[in-house]
């Protein structure tokens, strides 16, 4: 749990991931390793999202 929440702070989503699934492999009733993973899928996502944008608006202003 504790690894997951550093990783978490890192900005390295998919290892944050990895780190509360173990968490919950030890124990499924661990409701911070349920809200840790959703919370790392959600600011994954948006960070892609925001890349994607990002790149669009880089090459809108290159045209």
């Amino acid at each position: 749990m504790t690894r997951g929440k550093f990783v978490l702070e890192d900005g390295s989503f998919e290892k944050t991931a990895e780190h509360f699934e173990r968490a919950l492999d030890q124990d499924t009733e661990r409701r911070e390793a349920y809200l840790g993973k959703e919370l790392a899928r959600r600011l994954a996502l948006q960070t892609r999202t925001a890349l994607i944008e990002r790149n669009r608006l880089c090459k809108l202003g290159k045209s």
